[in-house]
């Protein structure tokens, strides 16, 4: 299912609020943030700090009490006939020599019913999987399944990009032990980033739960 830039992937559709929810991320956070004025236009969208913390607070806000901002790790390769063509790694899975202490070698995303919610793709972009969304709500691997270079793997698609005719894969990696993110200025200054927030949660507006399409249980 693709909602605007984002794609939305899984064994099972994400319920009706969830889907409201995530069509509000796809089409009003970047262009909230480009007309806010306390950013550079554009720096949203390379911002997973910024961004993720402020979907948190959106879910959170919205009665998604289990929405989780996460570090982690993303993997993307690209094969044709059996042969790697191009791979790419988006943060780093362990600790990165000669680090610069005002950068974080990190990605965030967030973690809701079920589902990760990367909003910031567009930084992994390449001409070997040039259609791949910039932004992705990918269903949540069951706990406990498969690791890729000791980490656990939370979610992950594979496909055929239409633009390379590549097989593409994506995997998102836990890194819960790098949290530098915490120290970063797009997660400690709130006051700015919540105005954001305000506006998202305020479109999103009032929830009738007979709307929701999933059955209870």
């Amino acid at each position: 299912m693709k909602i605007g830039d984002m794609m939305i992937t899984g064994r099972h559709p994400p319920p009706g609020k969830l889907l409201k929810a995530l069509s509000i991320l796809s089409a009003h956070m970047h262009p909230l943030y480009d007309a806010a004025g306390f950013t550079v236009p554009g720096k949203s969208k390379e911002s997973c700090v910024l961004v993720s913390a402020t979907a948190r607070e959106f879910f959170y806000r919205i009665g998604f009490k289990d929405a989780d901002f996460r570090a982690v790790a993303v993997v993307i390769w690209a094969e044709r006939d059996g042969i790697r063509q191009h791979s790419l790694g988006i943060g780093n899975p362990g600790p990165t020599p000669n680090h610069k202490a005002d950068r974080w070698d990190g990605h965030a995303i967030v973690t809701v019913g079920g589902f990760l919610v990367d909003l910031t793709l567009w930084q992994g972009i390449r001409p070997q999987w040039p259609t791949l969304p910039p932004m992705m709500a990918v269903e949540l691997e069951p706990p406990g399944g498969e690791k890729l270079w000791n980490r656990d793997v939370l979610a992950w698609r594979t496909g055929v990009d239409s633009g390379s005719g590549n097989e593409v894969a994506i995997g998102w990696l836990a890194t819960p032990d790098r949290d530098e993110w915490r120290k970063a200025p797009d997660y400690v200054n709130k006051h700015e980033r919540r105005k954001v927030a305000d506006q998202l949660v305020a479109l999103f507006g009032n929830w009738n739960p007979v709307d929701d399409p999933r059955p209870e249980g």
